[in-house]
Formats: C-alpha cells, sequence, structure tokens
C-alpha cells in the first residue's frame, strides 16, 4: 500500500506537474483526485481538491477515460 497523504496548507502555495490522476472520490457534494506527480515517485501521490487544480483539462481526460 502506498503511503498517501493529504497536501498541507504549507505546499498548496507550490505548482506541481500532474503526470495522472489515479482515482477520485466525492465527498459532501465535492471531488477529490488522487494524483500522481510528475518526477516524483508513487510514494508522494496525494489527494488533490478539484478546486485547487489550476488546469481543468487533466480532470476532463481523466473522466473522459472513465467512459471510452
Amino acid at each position: 500500500m502506498h503511503n498517501i497523504e493529504e497536501i498541507s496548507d504549507m505546499e498548496a502555495d507550490e505548482i506541481y506537474d500532474v503526470e495522472r490522476i489515479l482515482n477520485h472520490r466525492k465527498y459532501k457534494n465535492r471531488t477529490k483526485y488522487l494524483v500522481k506527480w510528475r518526477n516524483y515517485d508513487e510514494t508522494q501521490n496525494s489527494w488533490v481538491w478539484f478546486d485547487d487544480f489550476q488546469d481543468k483539462d487533466i480532470i476532463r481526460a481523466y473522466h473522459n477515460s472513465l467512459n471510452p
């Protein structure tokens, strides 16, 4: 099992490149996504709220891949 953590408030201001979205979960009418970060190993995967993505295209591509 991978060590998956929420992004802390300190890291929230940093900008990282998303390699791909691995999964998603809904919680109280909000959605968060499990992200694999470019140039980081899988132990650094983390859950990110929809609103925290600057580029929503990766989210659209992820959902499109679920429903080909």
